[in-house]
């Protein structure tokens, strides 16, 4: 809320605040509302590649089988940011991310997920050479 000047505490603000649809349209060709690849359903102790190029995001899905802790990490020479929700009817709440900065350090998140439930794990791949082989696994 706006305390001073007071002139704007008690009115809206011109123009109103927000993003303009030409910043909306360039934010989208750099970071996509929606995922064009289908989303990979995983499971715990197995590689699953992250087949995407640079500037591109993958989705995976993951059901636990147990209560408990898991260990969900990227393999491999490559930058990413890695975000885990968990989908609550259609949406999802934000459970935890990691961002590796370029640093030689994967991508990894350490958290107390629940049987029946479903995780989406979105990753934003930055930079892997070209042909490396990248994966996602959960332990």
């Amino acid at each position: 809320m706006i305390k001073k000047p007071l002139e704007y505490a008690d009115k809206d603000l011109e123009p109103a605040g927000g993003l303009s649809p030409l910043y909306i349209e360039y934010a989208l060709t750099f970071y996509p509302a929606q995922n064009i690849k289908k989303d990979i359903r995983i499971t715990e102790m197995t590689s699953h590649a992250i087949d995407i190029k640079n500037c591109e995001q993958q989705n995976y899905i993951f059901k636990p089988l147990k209560t408990k802790k898991y260990t969900i990490q990227t393999i491999g020479e490559l930058d990413t940011v890695m975000v885990l929700n968990e989908k609550t009817g259609s949406e999802l709440k934000y459970v935890a991310a990691d961002d590796n900065s370029g640093t030689d350090n994967n991508a990894l998140i350490c958290k107390h997920l629940s049987k029946d439930k479903t995780y989406v794990i979105k990753v934003k791949l930055y930079y892997k050479k070209q042909n490396a082989k990248t994966s996602l696994m959960i332990s």
